[in-house]
């Protein structure tokens, strides 16, 4: 009697086509996860630089805003215009030469404007401006430029408080004298906050210490 002897031949061993597939799936989920993460850090981060450059911005804003104020001429006529529904305003200072200008040089100006104006890059907006006149010779002013200071705003107004009453006005003529303080708020476009700098424009001329004691200002 022959016996019959079969061979089984193994062959090698492998995954299947369900181990495979959920293999996959769990890559997938493990690398989706890894790129939410890092998308959301690159994100966070590049929200955090957009704070600080805006703080920044604001900050250099208001130191030369301050500066600048602080040092307008004794002789200079203040003066403020509304704009259209109150959303914006121009604060002029007429012949007061040096006033606001950029680079460190004097400008022959005789009217140096804080304004705001329709923003082409970004419509809708408008944008902070410095302007000066200059005087020309067959008579009139005519505008030597304007410096962006913010740009993107939604709106941007003064107010100068009266020192006679004690109240912020909107509109101010050069008649009514001296202002003892200028108010300026804005707002950016991206609904945040309305920003409020206050500023003091001195009844004297501003001096620089000269370490004698005797830099006391005159008073008012």
């Amino acid at each position: 009697m022959k016996l019959l002897i079969i061979y089984v031949r193994r062959g090698a061993s492998g995954f299947t086509l369900i181990e495979v597939i959920c293999s996959l799936a769990i890559i997938l989920l493990l690398f989706g996860g890894i790129y939410g993460i890092a998308n959301a850090s690159l994100l966070l981060c590049r929200a955090s630089s957009d704070i600080r450059m805006s703080e920044l911005r604001f900050n250099n804003l208001d130191a030369m805003l301050r500066s600048s104020l602080a040092s307008v001429p004794l002789d200079s006529a203040v003066e403020l215009a509304p704009g259209t529904g109150g959303e914006s305003s121009q604060l002029s200072f007429n012949g007061g030469p040096g006033v606001l200008s950029w680079n460190n040089t004097q400008l022959p100006s005789v009217k140096v404007a804080l304004r705001t104006q329709e923003d082409r890059r970004h419509p809708g907006s408008v944008e902070f401006v410095v302007e000066h006149w200059r005087a020309m010779p067959i008579g009139g002013q005519r505008s030597s430029g304007a410096l962006r200071l913010l740009d993107h705003l939604r709106f941007a107004r003064w107010r100068l408080l009266d020192p006679q009453t004690n109240r912020w006005e909107s509109v101010w003529s050069p008649d009514q004298g001296r202002p003892v303080m200028a108010e300026f708020s804005f707002q950016l476009q991206n609904a945040s906050p309305t920003y409020r700098m206050v500023f003091w424009i001195p009844p004297y001329p501003a001096t620089q210490p000269s370490g004698d004691g005797n830099d006391a200002p005159p008073q008012a």
